[in-house]
């Protein structure tokens, strides 16, 4: 496919990820393949917190504050959520780390969990849009 995924800061490539396995070396596919169990429940951990739709508009929310912060009383006006849907939504975001809570009531989305939320929401929709033309191109 010759497709890669960079991942650069300020010019510099900090890490390559082709998108193909014909293009990895063999020994440096396996080395870099999840392997070890707590690997693996991270990875879980991290797709179950994004695998959920109230989740991921509470994320979405933070970023249309400046601040990246919300309160309890703003999700439950802006999302029409009942307040234990929003004490699970965000207990379990806290414990992926992609959400703090500064002050009671109030939560703020972490820089690993704004991170994380724009790698999975904008840039992977845009990169399965990429990978599906380049398929199609073939």
């Amino acid at each position: 496919m010759g497709l890669k995924l960079l991942i650069t800061r300020n010019g510099k490539v900090l890490y390559e990820v082709p998108l193909a396995t014909e293009d990895w070396p063999r020994e440096e596919l396996s080395r870099e393949l999840p392997d070890t169990d707590s690997e693996f429940k991270a990875l879980t951990e991290l797709f179950n917190a994004f695998g959920n739709e109230t989740r991921l508009k509470m994320m979405k929310k933070f970023l249309e504050d400046e601040r990246h912060i919300r309160n309890f009383a703003e999700f439950m006006d802006s999302m029409d959520l009942n307040p234990k849907i929003i004490r699970e939504n965000t207990r379990r975001l806290k414990e992926t780390g992609l959400v703090t809570q500064p002050a009671r009531g109030e939560y703020q989305i972490s820089e690993v969990g704004c991170a994380s939320f724009l790698a999975a929401s904008i840039g992977l929709m845009k990169l399965l849009e990429i990978i599906k033309k380049e398929m199609e191109v073939k």
